[in-house]
């Protein structure tokens, strides 16, 4: 990508599939934010975060039930992160962009996300593809 996910301006319709679906799931045992020197950064100043470690699944692959091939992947972050998404709509949105822009670049040689085809699912349990066979 040329541009920031957050300032990518889409002109084509999202592909039908594959779907892809990322679940942000957090632990204390996950690294915390770095500030510019690498140290764990304040939990509570985010200013000062540089760098938000995590970790992405390898996916789990299965088919909806119209046949479109569906991969689900989890993202892990320390829990720090999810209670600053929490805390307001400004902090969510910058965060998660940041995901995105991470998850963009985790899947770059596979897939790029159409922004027109990303749905947010909060509040929604855990949806474990392993269980829909």
């Amino acid at each position: 990508m040329k541009e920031s996910f957050a300032a990518n301006k889409e002109t084509s319709e999202p592909l039908e599939g594959p779907k892809l679906y990322l679940n942000i799931v957090h632990h204390e045992r996950v690294l915390p934010p770095l500030d510019d020197q690498k140290n764990f950064a304040d939990f509570v100043d985010d200013s000062k975060w540089r760098l938000i470690p995590m970790v992405f699944t390898v996916p789990i692959k299965r088919k909806n039930i119209s046949g479109i091939q569906c991969w689900h992947f989890d993202a892990h972050v320390n829990t720090c992160v999810v209670n600053k998404m929490k805390s307001s709509k400004a902090k969510f949105n910058s965060i998660w962009h940041y995901i995105m822009m991470r998850f963009q670049n985790h899947v770059k040689t596979q897939f790029t996300i159409h922004k027109k085809s990303i749905k947010l699912s909060k509040g929604k349990k855990y949806k474990n593809a392993l269980s829909n066979g």
